[in-house]
């Protein structure tokens, strides 16, 4: 059986497939087969994608994680499909599914957590609890202030802790415009001292590299990476103490990805977030995390950084251009 494979993944583009054809604004720029598209591709495109690809050896995250804990779980359990109603007045269990066994760790100020593992393992169950999104079992500890659930999550917490989700199409509502979507969370915590509405909303596209007139356009009007953009900028409309990114990558290309870390960086450097950053993606992980928690079946497994490489984490990507 022959496979037309369409995928904004290099590496796996490079392990499976015979010949490559590289798309640009709907035209093939190159195809050849694979050994030699990667190894010596000749369209100036090819190579800018070949190069965006996450190099594990070069770190993009040169300083140090904060030593003051910022987010600390404490046997975070998370459980779907628990007893409801019905169930309890029939005496029946419920059929449940764990998706977090008695998780614990620790987030410190301005530190990257990368947290990896195979998909159904967990990862974006821990995010949504983290953020309220699902309920949970077990304590939340976040800036000395105990949590053990959702109605706990009072307006200043979920100011200060955002979730950037991964797909911008299913975070956006579609009949808002840009504007109104990112203005919402100043409307919920307020405007920066100084600055109406219009104004804010101006600055924040102009901080995650959009032009201010964006704000009149709908979603989809917008291209993938200017969506995530957007999300972005709603993250960070008061600019947080963590942001759980969930994904945010993986619908991308390459080339739109490293714009999209460098931005988040820029960002890390300017207010001080700290992110947990759930990823599949081990090179990139490699290059901003400062420590890695695996995640397998609901359980975490912690590891610093050095430990991480120790363990055989290799370069999953051919670096031969």
């Amino acid at each position: 059986m022959a496979s037309l494979y369409i995928s904004h993944d290099l590496a796996l583009v490079a392990k499976v497939a015979d010949r490559v054809c590289v798309l640009e604004k709907g035209r093939i720029v190159e195809q050849a087969d694979t050994q030699s598209l990667f190894s010596a591709p000749q369209n100036s495109y090819t190579r800018k994608l070949i190069s965006a690809v996450p190099n594990p050896q070069q770190r993009l995250v040169q300083d140090a994680a904060g030593s003051q804990p910022l987010l600390t779980l404490d046997a975070l359990t998370i459980d779907y499909g628990q007893q409801g109603f019905v169930d309890r007045l029939l005496k029946r269990e419920a059929n449940t599914t764990r998706a977090a066994n008695a998780v614990s760790l620790t987030v410190h100020q301005g530190e990257i957590l990368g947290v990896v593992g195979e998909s159904g393992s967990g990862k974006s169950s821990l995010g949504k609890a983290i953020t309220g999104l699902v309920p949970f079992s077990g304590e939340l500890d976040f800036c000395g202030y105990a949590l053990q659930g959702r109605a706990q999550m009072d307006k200043e917490y979920r100011r200060r802790v955002q979730m950037i989700f991964q797909h911008p199409d299913a975070s956006l509502n579609p009949r808002m415009t840009i504007g109104e979507i990112i203005a919402r969370p100043l409307r919920l915590y307020g405007l920066p001292p100084g600055e109406t509405e219009a104004q804010a909303v101006a600055r924040l596209l102009e901080e995650v590299r959009l032009p201010a007139e964006f704000a009149t356009r709908y979603p989809h009007a917008l291209s993938g990476g200017q969506k995530q953009r957007v999300a972005i900028a709603r993250a960070f409309a008061n600019p947080p103490d963590l942001v759980i990114c969930d994904e945010i990558t993986a619908a991308l290309d390459v080339s739109v990805q490293a714009t999209i870390i460098e931005l988040l960086l820029e960002l890390r450097r300017r207010y001080g977030t700290a992110y947990l950053f759930i990823t599949h993606d081990l090179n990139l992980i490699r290059q901003i995390a400062h420590r890695v928690a695996v995640m397998y079946r609901g359980d975490v497994w912690k590891c610093c950084r050095r430990e991480y490489e120790r363990a055989g984490a290799a370069s999953l990507y051919p670096r031969t251009a």
